[in-house]
């Protein structure tokens, strides 16, 4: 048996080239935490040289930059992280030179493409004022390098948006500048909502006319804050949509909303925008709080484990600082707060 990489104890998501010549892989060193920062490397098999591309990301690039300018510049990479499904999401492009890959960075999850030779790294993904946007590889074409992705964010209503692209093996092959490469995408919706009921329109309307997300610091974490701007949770042309034992009962304004405040597992998981059941505690009336505390993976290695020895302290001690400044600010009804959590976010409620 020949070793062939000895750079790390952990290497997974071994990938071929698609001219056989290579093969990209994701390392770690054998640490603590059980999620950590990966690197990205290609193996030659050829000459036996194995190159890192893409280093792992210790510094939380966030700390230094204002919320709603992170999404703006390829600069707000914190390196390659996610949970276990996320790292299948590693395909070659068909010139055996590129790469794309999808990562939780922040509080979004964006597709990303890298110059194996230039190791020039770019987003695919277009820019968006909001942080918490949630992409996910669906299918990539192995020989015409057409993307089709799941696009979620819960100003989309409770449907997500399925996106294709079309164009980036052209945009390759006119050896357009990695820095320019993003101006250059054709991304198209594919449109799956003609059928949508009333119901369903009415809802897409409403969210996309009064969601509002706000992120918050403290320390060294940050949060999302969801909530439908109105001061009663339904206008009445909404109220038939709704059975007569259930009807919500209109709020005299103003009127401050009970809050949920929805912590992660793992403990080094991650709050996004995906929709999974918030939406449906936005329309009940309920604001949500979704934490990234210490520990949260997509904000750099040294944040994975700064929450080693501190668990139950440091993470605990920032989400109820992230709860205090929104009843500072008048978000929040101070006397209607849960908070709730599976995993370790489960036992982290009930610290």
């Amino acid at each position: 048996m020949h070793v062939l990489i000895e750079s790390y104890e952990t290497c997974l998501r071994p990938l071929m080239s698609p001219d056989r010549k290579k093969v990209a892989y994701f390392g770690t060193p054998l640490k603590p935490p059980h999620l950590n920062n990966l690197a990205l490397h290609v193996f030659d098999l050829e000459t036996g040289n194995d190159q890192c591309i893409i280093p792992i990301v210790k510094e939380n690039v966030y700390l230094k930059k204002i919320p709603e300018k992170v999404n703006q510049d390829i600069a707000s990479f914190s390196g390659i992280s996610g949970f276990y499904d996320l790292l299948f999401k590693i395909y070659w492009v068909s010139d055996s030179k590129h790469l794309i890959f999808q990562s939780i960075t922040g509080c979004a999850t964006d597709v990303f493409l890298v110059d194996c030779e230039g190791k020039e790294l770019t987003k695919l993904t277009p820019n968006d004022h909001l942080r918490s946007n949630y992409w996910n590889i669906l299918y990539k074409d192995p020989v015409n390098d057409r993307l089709i992705v799941s696009f979620e964010h819960m100003r989309n209503g409770p449907y997500a948006k399925l996106m294709i692209l079309n164009n980036l093996k052209e945009v390759i092959d006119l050896k357009t500048p990695m820095n320019k490469i993003l101006d250059k995408l054709n991304w198209k919706f594919i449109n799956i909502n003609e059928g949508l009921n009333s119901m369903q329109k009415s809802l897409e309307t409403l969210f996309k006319e009064k969601f509002q997300e706000k992120v918050l610091k403290y320390g060294n974490a940050e949060a999302l804050f969801w909530s439908l701007d109105n001061h009663d949770r339904f206008s009445e042309k909404y109220y038939e949509y709704f059975p007569s034992y259930q009807k919500p009962e209109p709020q005299q304004a103003p009127y401050l909303k009970p809050l949920i405040v929805a912590v992660h597992g793992g403990p080094h998981g991650n709050c996004s925008g995906d929709v999974e059941l918030k939406i449906f505690s936005l329309l009940k009336g309920y604001s949500i709080l979704a934490p990234n505390f210490t520990g949260s993976c997509g904000y750099g290695q040294d944040h994975i484990e700064n929450l080693m020895g501190k668990i139950g302290q440091i993470d605990a001690d920032e989400i109820v600082g992230f709860i205090k400044q929104l009843i500072d600010q008048k978000l929040c009804d101070p006397k209607k707060i849960i908070i709730i959590g599976g995993s370790y976010g489960g036992y982290l409620a009930g610290t």
